[in-house]
């Protein structure tokens, strides 16, 4: 059965969505287990004593940069040994990529074929490197539904500050107000907030309890939102 895609604007939460905004680690990706697992062999190799619960918890959604200096504030002033630390655990989760050991989240591709119907721009705003991102979409088949991409590279403060729905939202030619963020971490759904946006939690990383006030809707993925019946007319 084909959807049928009203011409009139979409509204939710009495406001017309005219961009999505998409992160991706956990997000439009399933990468949690994926991050965990690399950052347990790149932890053992580095004789680090962070374990993966403690990682997920405290640093998931977090630039590489932020999470390296937190673990070791030393190298702050030192961008290469930072750049040297975060590229060897990346090699470690792109290999796992390569592997097809990541999966897109169910339902990503059906809310991008919708939005595409609506003429609705789409973007992703992550605070992983640009090479990740690109493999990963690459990966999916989602590169061409998903040409603009915001990423650590193109902005001095990533999540929870604002800068990367700021700065997708512009390359749209859209206001943030006029966006839905989508995120799986605390820190993206404050800077999706931050940002002016109305935000959804994809519940991979939290509990609906652990994000209660912290999002406008929580929903286990894009099926389950497209299911809902705000939302089955996107």
């Amino acid at each position: 059965m084909v959807q049928e895609i009203s011409d009139s604007p979409f509204l939710w939460l009495g406001q017309p969505v005219l961009g999505l905004l998409l992160d991706m680690d956990g997000t439009l990706a399933e990468t949690l287990a994926a991050h965990g697992e690399a950052w347990e062999i790149w932890t053992r190799r580095r004789g680090i004593g962070v374990s993966r619960q403690e990682y997920i918890s405290r640093y998931f959604g977090r630039s590489n940069r932020d999470t390296m200096l937190a673990i070791f504030p030393e190298l702050e002033g030192d961008p290469a040994a930072v750049e040297e630390l975060a590229g060897e655990r990346e090699e470690i989760f792109l290999e796992m990529v390569d592997r097809g050991l990541v999966h897109p989240t169910p339902g990503v591709a059906r809310l991008l074929e919708r939005a595409e119907a609506r003429g609705i721009p789409c973007a992703v705003a992550s605070s992983a490197p640009r090479r990740n991102v690109a493999r990963v979409l690459e990966a999916f088949g989602l590169a061409a539904r998903l040409p603009v991409c915001v990423t650590m590279e193109d902005v001095e403060r990533t999540k929870p500050d604002p800068d990367l729905f700021l700065e997708a939202a512009r390359r749209l030619g859209v206001a943030a107000e006029s966006c839905v963020v989508f995120e799986d971490s605390r820190f993206g759904l404050e800077s999706g907030r931050r940002a002016g946006a109305r935000t959804v939690a994809v519940l991979t990383l939290h509990t609906e309890d652990e994000l209660r006030g912290e999002a406008d809707l929580c929903v286990a993925d894009f099926d389950a939102l497209l299911d809902r019946p705000e939302w089955r007319n996107f």
